[in-house]
């Protein structure tokens, strides 16, 4: 019983700290929805990681390289997160939508 209240505790902390080093960086929003979606907060996680997304539109590049690199290590794993394979083909789906508006647009 005391190992599960200080799991709980320790959660409660990573949030906290979590939340405070939050910045409005686009960067650093979709790097807390990943650390988030880590534990265990996966629809919460990929709705508000889509949302941003939809609304800033990032470059893809960006996305590439600052949230999926990541994440396609860790599904490498011998124990991959849970749900991951969900986030990873929401992500495939967003960068592909995004080049493509992206070469649309420099035409």
């Amino acid at each position: 019983m005391r190992s599960l209240q200080s799991l709980i505790k320790a959660h409660d902390l990573w949030q906290k700290a979590l939340n405070l080093s939050l910045n409005n960086s686009l960067v650093e929003q979709l790097k807390f929805q990943k650390y988030r979606f880590l534990l265990g907060e996966f629809e919460s996680s990929m709705v508000e990681m889509k949302k941003v997304i939809d609304e800033v539109k990032p470059p893809s590049a960006l996305l590439e390289s600052s949230i999926f690199k990541d994440l396609k290590l860790l599904i490498q794993a011998p124990q991959p997160p849970a749900e991951i394979d969900r986030l990873i083909a929401m992500l495939q789906q967003e960068i592909k939508t995004l080049a493509k508006n992206e070469n649309f647009d420099d035409l």
